[in-house]
């Protein structure tokens, strides 16, 4: 999940930058102005690049870890034993509409 925010965000920092150009291109920004911008574009993007190489290193602490747990199917056991459990308690209860 981190790791495809930090690929969003590459991606629009990128977008950010082609209409940069854009904006020079039309006269809409100083080519001083575009220089500026688009240096610290190239910044933010180097930045980027290295938390996608390693997103451990910069990912908030258990999720990276939690988002692998999911991907290797531990979600899907999670949600399986949450709907057996709430079948459980229906069937406790007398089911939902009976409750009314």
């Amino acid at each position: 999940m981190f790791s495809s925010k930090l690929a969003d965000a590459d991606a629009e920092a990128t977008e950010t930058s082609v209409w940069l150009d854009f904006a020079r291109d039309c006269g809409y920004l100083a080519p001083e102005g575009h220089r500026q911008f688009a240096t610290a574009y190239d910044e933010i993007g180097r930045m980027l690049h290295v938390m996608i190489a390693d997103p451990e290193k910069f990912a908030p602490r258990g999720t990276v870890n939690a988002a692998k747990a999911m991907e290797g199917g531990g979600l899907k056991a999670s949600v399986s034993s949450s709907a057996a459990g709430l079948a459980s308690a229906t069937q406790l209860s007398g089911g939902l509409n009976k409750a009314k």
